[in-house]
């Protein structure tokens, strides 16, 4: 698990940062999820060069919990600096 204690989210859309210590050099899927597993939104990502990530997330209910997985093989690790950042937009998902 990358991220959690994103909590009590209202409905919307959000967009999604991470930034990551390390970076892998192929892709690999980012997932948000519910605390009773369910996938809210799922990117295929590459961090850029300062290794940043970021994804869509629209949400028709309100989420109690979020939690952000990465899913990566042995041995490599993203290890993400200064947690993740969720900040709601406007426009519709896809344009910020």
């Amino acid at each position: 698990m990358v991220g959690s204690a994103l909590r009590q989210t209202a409905p919307g859309r959000y967009q999604v940062t991470l930034n990551t210590r390390h970076r892998p050099s192929h892709a690999f899927w980012v997932e948000a999820m519910d605390g009773q597993g369910k996938v809210l939104a799922q990117h295929w990502a590459l961090p850029d060069p300062t290794g940043r990530i970021e994804m869509q997330l629209e949400l028709e209910r309100e989420v109690d919990d979020i939690q952000i997985r990465a899913w990566l093989g042995s041995p490599d690790d993203i290890s993400v600096a200064d947690g993740v950042a969720l900040v709601k937009t406007r426009g519709p998902a896809g344009n910020s």
